[in-house]
């Protein structure tokens, strides 16, 4: 199955160091069989309109902006309606964990709360690649996110 993994950096500096922040290592961390670089522009914005529909954003704006790697294309989120968005995803997990614990099964509990859906995020200077309740659990205990994030990078990955 191919998924993906968006580049998240908090502002504007740390948009460079962001860009060529997975390694191939990285690919361990989430039992991936690989994980691409999208390097085209439409891969990118293909990856963000996904990323959107998912989590029904309506304020992504994409542009261009000059690094030192050359002119890449970043989208700039509202972090609070992406963080809403994504507190909604967790929180409708519930249920089927609840469900799956009725039935005593461990593993499908663990799987429903964790590990369903297969966005995953790295946050610059962060713990590494984070699933949707890792970032969830990171956004409401940090106190160092501002009003936008920036997805700067895309990949696939196929597990």
């Amino acid at each position: 199955m191919h998924l993906k993994i968006f580049v998240l950096a908090r502002d504007l500096e740390d948009i460079e160091q962001s860009y060529e922040a997975i390694t191939e290592m990285d690919a361990a961390s989430i039992d991936a069989d690989y994980i691409v670089a999208e390097t085209e522009e439409e891969e990118f914005k293909n990856s963000v309109e996904w990323l959107k529909g998912y989590y029904g954003l309506k304020n992504a704006e994409i542009k261009k902006t000059d690094t030192e790697v050359g002119e890449i294309p970043i989208a700039i989120l509202d972090r609070k309606e992406f963080f809403d968005a994504l507190e909604a995803k967790v929180k409708e997990r519930i249920p089927k964990v609840q469900e799956a614990l009725q039935k005593e099964d461990l593993w499908l509990a663990a799987y429903y709360a964790y590990n369903e859906k297969g966005f995953y995020f790295y946050l610059y200077e962060e713990s590494g690649i984070m699933n949707e309740v890792d970032l969830h659990h990171f956004y409401k205990e940090s106190k160092t996110l501002g009003d936008k994030l920036y997805i700067v990078r895309t990949y696939d990955y196929h597990y």
